[in-house]
């Protein structure tokens, strides 16, 4: 898997959000997205197309929340 994220922690992820850089957000997604839709799944036994809404509803939250980070 390619790392998108170009080797940032979590701190230069959000603080890149923050910023407006979109290539940030995109690597906290793409860093994160896999294990959560996999936890959605496996753990929590929900559909493929309820996890992606779980995907959707946690990175808004997320999204939304980041400024208290």
């Amino acid at each position: 898997m390619t790392d998108v994220t170009g080797g940032a922690d979590d701190t230069a992820l959000a603080r890149g959000c923050l910023a407006g850089d979109e290539e940030a957000w995109a690597g906290l997604v793409a860093q994160y997205a896999p294990y959560l839709y996999a936890i959605a799944v496996r753990a929590f036994h929900v559909s493929p197309q309820e996890a992606e809404e779980v995907l959707q509803d946690t990175f808004a939250q997320v999204y939304e929340h980041l400024p208290e980070y």
